[in-house]
């Protein structure tokens, strides 16, 4: 009677580690760490971008672009643009909304709520926002 009770002890607790992974939603593909080019001038400034994607119900993005050509134009003084994005994902598409933006101590407001839409590509795993490719990494 003792060898039962302790095997039927040591199935439940083999259980209860193994029921967390049981019903583990998938990890989406858009999580992770991501590097991208801006385009080349006239369209650009060819400046190195990184995006930082969270799990979860609601997506956080960390997106920062080492020479934001914005910071220059809004008098800022750094170069490096940082922002914060909140998104959701259906299927291969993450859209997100900027939260928060500057350069520095300069606040960018005016993007706040500005929205972008970014596409994930499985065949090369790469995501593309319509104008920049982002690669893994």
């Amino acid at each position: 009677m003792r060898r039962l009770s302790l095997l039927v002890m040591l199935v439940l607790v083999a259980l209860l580690v193994a029921a967390p992974s049981v019903g583990a939603a998938p990890k989406s593909p858009f999580v992770g760490a991501w590097t991208g080019n801006d385009p080349a001038p006239p369209a650009g400034d060819g400046s190195k971008l990184l995006l930082n994607i969270s799990s979860g119900k609601t997506v956080q993005i960390s997106f920062v672009d080492k020479y934001g050509s914005v910071c220059v134009h809004e008098g800022a003084p750094t170069v490096e643009f940082n922002s914060k994005l909140r998104g959701t994902i259906s299927g291969d598409t993450l859209d997100a909304t900027f939260t928060s933006a500057r350069c520095g101590p300069v606040l960018l407001d005016f993007l706040v709520g500005v929205g972008v839409t970014y596409t994930y590509d499985g065949a090369n795993d790469t995501i593309d926002d319509g104008s920049v490719i982002y690669h893994r990494h």
